[in-house]
């Protein structure tokens, strides 16, 4: 008899049965609008990048006579969230993002002895793919606060310079200031740059707002570029990003 108690019965498994699926069902149904609040959202965005390029040593930029000017630049692209959960997750984009630094001069005597002033802005065009940790505040009225940070390996799309004022009435810039290389030289620019991220996103529904800082950790100009006498090539991207972003889905 005690064997037979141990043995459950063929009505006792089925109604069990039901109840595990019942339950599992219910989990289900349950489970299914968190599921739907973590799906990925994708968007563009598009904005304005203030960069410079940081140097080691800036006493050229010392003399009253040369200035050092950010460059003004677009930078856009596409850009996806992957939740991991409400507050935790994944940002990665694909940016077009110009980059560089401008600088101007103002010699009381320059080439041939005249006076001489003008301006000349580097151009460095990449294709950033920025991959940041995103951790989301939620604020009152259906306001978000994103804090990201992460790395952000570019790579180099173009290069060259652009140049103005006295500049161009001189043979010996032609080169230099018709926006790109010249024929058949290497560029003195790195192919690739990894810089870091640090920023904020503010977001309201499909829209957001977006304002970061890139720092990179990796020289923008190959050491070929230097003479051999120079010991500090330190020279670094900088960059303050704001955008505008549409998002779909999420």
């Amino acid at each position: 008899a005690s064997a037979w108690r141990a043995v459950p019965s063929a009505a006792f498994l089925n109604t069990h049965t039901r109840h595990m699926r019942l339950s599992f069902t219910l989990a289900l149904l349950l489970a299914a609008p968190a599921a739907l609040a973590q799906s990925p959202s994708f968007g563009l965005k598009a904005g304005l990048n203030v960069s410079t390029l940081l140097f080691e040593d800036e006493v050229l930029f010392e003399d009253d006579e040369i200035g050092k000017d950010p460059r003004l630049g677009f930078v856009g692209g596409v850009t996806a969230d992957i939740p991991f959960t409400p507050m935790l997750g994944l940002r990665a984009e694909a940016l077009y993002s110009q980059k560089g630094f401008a600088t101007t001069v103002d010699f009381e005597e320059g080439p041939g002895g005249e006076p001489f002033s003008g301006s000349q802005i580097l151009e460095l065009d990449y294709l950033e793919v920025p991959l940041l940790a995103r951790v989301a505040i939620p604020l009152q009225d259906g306001l978000t606060v994103d804090v990201l940070a992460g790395p952000a390996p570019a790579f180099l799309l173009s290069d060259g310079f652009s140049c103005g004022g006295d500049y161009n009435d001189f043979g010996e810039f032609d080169e230099a200031c018709d926006g790109s290389n010249v024929e058949d030289e290497e560029s003195v620019f790195e192919s690739f740059n990894l810089g870091g991220v640090l920023g904020l996103s503010v977001g309201a529904g499909a829209f957001s707002v977006d304002a970061r800082y890139t720092y990179g950790f990796s020289n923008v100009i190959k050491d070929v570029a230097f003479d051999d006498d120079v010991t500090d090539r330190s020279t670094k991207n900088s960059v303050f990003s704001f955008t505008a972003a549409y998002r779909f889905g999420g």
